[in-house]
């Protein structure tokens, strides 16, 4: 959540590339995967590269962190009173729903009033409370307990394969309430 100076662990598979030592330390383990080379690399908060490449007053429609085991550090390292994003994507690996919703970055989220909206395989969806309610008013949203429809991602259809069916369908409701 502040600048740095942080080693990057490269591995033979690079899917496992990232900055956690601990993580990295637990696949090196692994006889099939190891460390092919590190290298240092200086950081930035997120609110000095959004201050970078953002014009003022700009809204962020869709902000998608991935830093494999750093997402909360990047999270913290924005400014949320100059910068809102209607939507967050973040990986946030929990089994189960309840443990999603107990999950430091979903809590933290919550401080600035995020919530679920939908969830894949390792990727949660989180949205501005007050959009997400204004979009219940044009659309009906079915909710369960445990199912959190994706009725979001800018209504773009091309946005996540797995989610394309479900987009379309909100998108197509949406275009017909108008």
């Amino acid at each position: 959540d502040q600048k740095d100076k942080l080693c990057y662990y490269m591995f033979n598979e690079p899917a496992f590339n990232g900055f956690s030592k601990t993580l990295s330390d637990k696949v090196n383990n692994d006889d099939r995967y190891f460390i092919e080379n590190t290298v240092d690399i200086s950081t930035v908060t997120l609110e000095e590269l959004l201050d970078q490449n953002i014009n003022n007053n700009q809204q962020i429609d869709f902000l998608s962190i991935d830093v494999e085991g750093l997402d909360l550090e990047v999270l913290k390292s924005n400014n949320f009173s100059k910068y809102q994003p209607t939507v967050i994507c973040i990986e946030i690996q929990k089994p189960s729903i309840n443990e999603i919703l107990t999950d430091e970055v979903s809590l933290f989220l919550n401080q600035f009033d995020y919530e679920i909206c939908a969830k894949t395989f390792n990727s949660v969806f989180f949205i501005k409370k007050d959009y997400y309610d204004s979009l219940k008013k044009i659309v009906w949203i079915s909710r369960c307990d445990y199912f959190f429809t994706p009725l979001i991602l800018s209504f773009n259809p091309y946005i996540m394969t797995d989610l394309a069916p479900i987009v379309l369908f909100v998108y197509n409701r949406l275009e017909h309430a108008q």
